[in-house]
C-alpha cells in the first residue's frame, strides 16, 4: 500500500513516509557498497518494498535495475526476469522518469532478460524472440547499443542453427562502433571468436583467442568461456597438445564459484584425457555443490558432460571412488563410494536430458551433435549408439559419425543405396550364414525395418531408411569415384538406403573393420542396392562385393576400407587416402609424382596395407620402404589434397639416392614441396662447433639424422670430464632455420638457436640403450622442437614452455619443459657469433613436472626458475617436485 498525495497525508504518515525516504537512502548506499552476494540481495529487495510503498516511479526503476544485476552476480540469475518485467512495465507507465540514464538503463535491463531467457530450456523459443526484438527497439528508440544488440542477435542465431543470420550479425556487429553500453572489449573478442568458431573460421577464431592471451586481459564475468570451447574443440580433434595449451590458460584466473562450471567441464574432460586423477577429482569435488538448484542449463550441461568424460576414462582404471553426496543423484551410498561406471552414466544422461531440452525448445540439434561428436570419447555408451542407429530419421554419414576432419578411430558406419524403398530382411540373415557362416540371431524385440544381433564382443545393426541420403551427400561424394563413371547419376536416382553401422570391440579395429566390410557385402546382395556409400566415396556393389572377397583369402579389404584419390596438377600426380583415421592413423599423400595412375594407386595400397597389417606408426623425418634400396622419406605436416586442419603424412614417390629420370640440367629432380633442406654454411658450422668446444666440451660422438627433409638436425653429444660430470647433449642443424619471432622483438636477434639438455653420467646412450624409449626420449625431444617452430611456423626463446601431455617415458613423471639460458661455466654461452655478424641462442631445455607448468603458466617464468633455482639443470627422472 502506497501513500496518499503529499498533500492529504497525516501528520503521522507524513512523518512515516520522511522515515521511507530516508531509510531507502541508507539501503542504497549499504548495498552498493556490499561485493554482489545473496546479502545485497536481501537489501535490493527491501529497497524495492520501500520504493514501492513511497510509489515514487524513479526509485521504483532504479531499485529492480539494482536487484536484477543482485540476483545476476550474487544469487539467481532467473529471477531477476520478472524483475526485468517489472522495470520494463514501470518504464511503460513512467517514461522520461529516469532522465538522461533512461537509454542505458532500458537497453542493459534488455540485454539481460533476453541473455537469460536463451539460456534457460523452460523459456518458449517465442518469448526469446520477443525479448531480442524488445532489445532491438529500445537500441533504435535511444540509438544506442547497436553493437552489443548484434552480439546478442548473433547468439541468438548461432543458438537456434541460423549460420547465415549469424555471419550477417556478425559483419554488423564489426562494422558498428563501440558506445557506452557496448561490452568490455575481452568479451567481445570472446563472441566475435566463438561465432567464426562456430561458421568453421577456426584460424580465425584462434588468432583472436592468442592475442588476448598475449596481452593477459582477462574479464571476471567471463571466464575464459571461449577457451573452454576451444579446449573442447582441440579434444574431439585429438590434438591434445593444442587442447593443453588452451586449457593450461584457462586456470590463470582461479576457479571459486558456480559461474566457473563451464571452465569445470573442460576441465575434467582434460584431465580425464591426460590421466591427471588427482587434479580431476580434487576439481569436482569442489564444483559438485554449486550444482545444487543452479539455474544456468547451459552451463550445467557442460559440466555434466566434463564430469561423464572424466570418471569414464577413471573408471578404466577405478571401481570407485568416494566423493561428498552428489547433488541430484538417486540412493547416494551412505559411506560415500559410487561405482565409477555408473557415475560416467548418471552424469552422462544429466547432459542428455539438458541438451535435449534445449534443441526441442530452439528447434534444432546443436546439443544432439555436440553429444554425438563426443560419441568418440570414452563416455560413449553402446545403448546411446544404438539409439542414434535407430532413430526413424537418421543424419547423413559425415554427421553419424562426426564432423569432417575429426579422427573417428573405431567408427564403421556407412550406407547402401536403394532404388526402392523395400530390403529383404530374410535374404540377408542367409547370405551372412552362406556367405561369412556368421549366425544372425536377434533379440525377441524384432522389427522389419531393422535387424541388430551380436557376434562375439560387437553389435551390428543394419536398418532401412525409406527416404535418400539429405542434402544431396551422396551425389556429392560419388564425383569423388574416378573408377565408375555412373556413381554420380546412380546416387542422384536413389530412394532408400540402408544405414550399416558395427558397436564395440574396440581393442581390435581389424576384426571390426572386417565385420563391417561383411555386414555392407552382405547388403550388396540385396535386390535394389545400387551403391555404398563409406569411406568418403560411393563405390559400385559388384566392386565392393568382390573387394571383400579378399577376406576369403586371409587378406585384407583394404579397397573397401580406405579411398585412394588421384588428381593431376602443374607439379605432376597425386594420391591420398582417405578412411585411416578410422583406424587411429594418419592419412597419406604423394604429391606431384611422376607416375602412371595406377603404380602410384597401388604403391599407396601396398603401403596403407603394410601400415594397417602391422600395426606401423610411421614417424616424421623417418623412412619406410620395402627394400633395403627402396627407401622413401615421410614428412608430416598440414594437408595438401586433404584439408589444411588436418596433418597427414606425405609419402615421396622417388625413393631415396634415386632421382628418377634427369633434368635437362643432369640433377635429380624434386617433388614440389620436398625442398632441400636448410643448412648452415661451412663456416657457420666450423663457428657453431668452436662455440660447443669452448663453452661445452668436446664433441664425442654425433647422432646423424639419416633423413632430413626441412633441416638437418643431428645431436652432438658432450661426455662428462671431471669439470663437468654430465653428458650435454645439443642440437646441430636447428638455428639454420629462421624462427618466425614478432616484428617488435626483431632488434633481439632471436630468430635462430640451438637446444641443449644435461644427462646425468650414467645415463645409456649406447645403440642398444636408446632403443628404449627410457633412455631415448631427451634425443626424441631435442629432434621434435627442433623443428616445431617449422612445423607450427612459431619461435622458441628464453621462458617458453611446453606440455608433453603424457609423461616422456615409464619412469618419470616429467612431462613438459622450459626453455632457460644454457647452462655452461663459461662465460658468453648463451649466444654464438657467427662470421657475417648475425647470433644463434643456446637455450637449456628444463623437463618439468605438470604442477610445475601450471605454476608457470599462473604466474611467470621469472617465478618458476626462481623456485627451481636449487634444482640441478641436468635432468633426474626422480628429481623432486618444487611445487609439492
Amino acid at each position: 500500500m502506497g501513500y496518499q498525495d503529499e498533500d492529504e497525508l497525516s501528520e503521522e504518515g507524513f512523518l512515516e513516509m520522511l522515515a521511507d525516504y530516508e531509510k531507502l537512502s541508507k539501503l542504497q548506499e549499504q548495498y552498493r557498497e556490499l561485493p554482489h552476494s545473496p546479502q545485497r540481495v536481501e537489501l535490493c529487495r527491501e529497497a524495492v518494498a520501500v520504493a514501492d510503498r513511497l510509489e515514487e516511479p524513479s526509485e521504483q526503476m532504479i531499485g529492480r535495475f539494482d536487484l536484477a544485476y543482485a540476483y545476476i552476480f550474487g544469487d539467481d540469475p532467473a529471477k531477476a526476469l520478472p524483475v526485468c518485467a517489472e522495470f520494463m512495465r514501470l518504464h511503460q507507465e513512467n517514461p522520461g522518469e529516469l532522465g538522461e540514464a533512461e537509454g542505458d538503463a532500458m537497453i542493459s535491463v534488455a540485454m539481460l532478460a533476453g541473455s537469460i531467457a536463451r539460456r534457460l530450456p523452460q523459456i518458449p523459443l517465442e518469448q526469446c524472440k520477443s525479448l531480442l526484438a524488445e532489445f532491438r527497439d529500445q537500441v533504435r528508440t535511444y540509438g544506442l547499443g547497436e553493437r552489443l544488440w548484434q552480439c546478442h542477435a548473433g547468439e541468438f542465431a548461432m543458438m537456434t542453427g541460423d549460420l547465415a543470420a549469424l555471419e550477417e550479425h556478425l559483419d554488423r556487429f564489426q562494422a558498428a562502433e563501440r558506445d557506452d553500453v557496448s561490452d568490455c572489449a575481452v568479451c567481445e573478442t570472446g563472441a566475435m571468436a566463438e561465432y567464426l568458431l562456430a561458421l568453421g573460421r577456426r584460424t580465425e577464431a584462434v588468432a583472436l583467442v592468442e592475442e588476448l592471451l598475449e596481452k593477459q586481459e582477462f574479464c571476471e564475468e567471463q571466464p575464459w568461456k571461449l577457451l573452454s570451447i576451444l579446449t573442447d574443440d582441440a579434444l574431439e580433434r585429438n590434438d591434445l597438445q593444442e587442447a593443453e595449451r588452451f586449457s593450461a590458460a584457462m586456470v590463470i584466473q582461479p576457479i571459486k564459484a558456480a559461474a566457473d562450471l563451464r571452465r569445470v567441464g573442460t576441465l575434467l574432460r582434460m584431465k580425464g584425457a591426460s590421466g591427471d586423477w588427482k587434479d580431476g577429482s580434487k576439481l569436482l569435488k569442489k564444483a559438485l555443490p554449486w550444482t545444487a538448484n543452479f539455474w544456468d542449463q547451459e552451463l550445467l550441461f557442460y559440466f555434466y558432460l566434463g564430469a561423464a568424460s572424466f570418471y569414464q576414462a577413471y573408471s578404466a582404471e577405478h571401481t570407485e571412488i568416494k566423493l561428498p553426496p552428489v547433488p541430484g543423484f538417486t540412493d547416494c551410498p551412505e559411506n560415500g563410494v559410487y561405482d565409477c561406471a555408473a557415475l560416467a552414466r548418471w552424469f552422462w544422461k544429466r547432459a542428455e536430458e539438458i541438451g535435449g531440452r534445449f534443441d526441442r525448445r530452439n528447434g534444432s540439434s546443436n546439443y544432439r551433435e555436440r553429444l554425438k561428436r563426443l560419441m568418440n570419447d570414452p563416455l560413449k555408451k553402446e545403448e546411446s549408439k544404438m539409439g542414434e542407429i535407430e532413430q526413424e530419421q537418421e543424419e547423413p554419414l559425415e554427421e553419424a559419425l562426426g564432423e569432417s576432419g575429426q579422427s573417428r578411430k573405431g567408427s564403421f558406419a556407412g550406407f547402401v543405396l536403394l532404388s526402392e524403398g523395400e530390403w529383404d530382411k530374410r535374404q540377408f540373415i542367409q547370405d551372412m550364414k552362406e556367405k561369412w557362416d556368421i549366425a544372425v540371431v536377434e533379440d525377441a524385440d524384432q522389427r522389419d525395418d531393422a535387424v541388430v544381433f551380436k557376434v562375439d564382443d560387437m553389435i551390428a545393426a543394419v536398418s532401412l531408411m525409406p527416404a535418400p541420403i539429405p542434402n544431396g551427400e551422396a551425389e556429392a561424394n560419388a564425383e569423388n569415384n574416378y573408377l565408375w563413371k555412373d556413381a554420380v547419376k546412380v546416387a542422384k536416382e536413389h530412394r532408400a538406403h540402408l544405414m550399416v553401422a558395427v558397436l564395440g570391440k574396440e581393442e581390435n579395429i581389424l576384426e571390426k573393420g572386417m565385420f563391417y566390410t561383411k555386414l555392407a557385402a552382405a547388403c550388396c546382395r540385396q535386390k535394389y542396392a545400387v551403391g555404398v556409400y563409406t569411406s568418403g566415396v560411393v563405390f559400385e556393389p559388384r566392386f565392393y562385393e568382390s573387394f571383400a572377397d579378399m577376406m576369403q583369402e586371409g587378406e585384407l579389404p583394404i579397397f573397401n576400407w580406405v579411398w585412394f584419390g588421384l588428381y593431376r596438377s602443374k607439379g605432376g600426380l597425386n594420391a591420398y587416402t582417405y578412411g585411416m583415421d578410422v583406424f587411429g592413423k594418419d592419412e597419406m599423400e604423394v604429391l606431384n609424382a611422376d607416375a602412371e595412375p595406377d603404380d602410384l594407386r597401388n604403391f599407396l595400397a601396398s603401403l596403407t596395407g603394410f601400415v594397417l597389417e602391422n600395426n606401423i606408426e610411421l614417424q616424421d623425418g623417418k623412412t619406410i620402404g620395402f627394400t633395403a634400396e627402396d627407401k622413401h622419406t615421410i614428412t608430416r605436416s598440414p594437408g595438401v589434397s586433404l584439408p589444411e586442419e588436418q596433418m597427414t603424412l606425405k609419402i615421396s614417390w622417388n625413393p631415396l639416392d634415386d632421382g628418377g629420370e634427369d633434368d635437362s640440367d643432369g640433377e635429380n629432380p624434386k617433388d614440389e614441396g620436398q625442398n632441400e633442406p636448410e643448412v648452415y654454411t661451412e663456416d657457420e658450422v666450423e663457428a657453431i662447433e668452436d662455440h660447443i668446444e669452448r663453452c661445452f666440451g668436446p664433441v664425442e660422438t654425433v647422432l646423424h639424422e639419416l633423413v632430413s627433409p626441412d633441416i638437418h638436425v643431428d645431436i652432438y653429444v658432450v661426455a662428462p670430464s671431471e669439470e663437468r660430470n654430465y653428458y650435454t647433449l645439443l642440437t646441430m642443424g636447428m638455428g639454420a632455420h629462421r624462427m618466425n619471432v614478432p616484428k617488435e622483438l626483431a632488434e633481439y636477434k632471436l630468430e635462430r638457436a640451438e637446444l641443449a639438455i644435461a644427462l646425468p653420467a650414467d645415463w645409456k646412450l649406447n645403440q642398444e640403450s636408446i632403443q628404449d624409449e627410457r633412455w631415448y626420449w631427451p634425443i626424441r625431444l631435442l629432434k621434435a622442437l627442433a623443428r616445431l617452430p617449422i612445423v607450427n611456423d612459431t619461435w622458441l626463446a628464453w621462458g617458453h614452455t611446453m606440455d608433453n601431455t603424457r609423461p616422456f617415458a615409464e619412469n618419470t613423471e616429467l612431462c613438459a619443459f622450459i626453455l632457460a639460458g644454457a647452462q655452461s661455466p663459461v662465460e658468453g654461452c648463451q649466444v654464438c657469433t657467427l662470421p657475417d655478424g648475425d647470433e644463434i641462442n643456446f637455450y637449456q631445455v628444463l623437463p618439468l613436472y605438470r604442477n610445475e607448468l601450471e605454476y608457470k603458466l599462473q604466474h611467470d617464468a621469472d617465478a618458476l626458475l626462481d623456485r627451481m633455482a636449487d634444482i640441478s639443470f641436468v635432468v633426474r627422472t626422480d628429481r623432486r617436485n618444487i611445487i609439492r
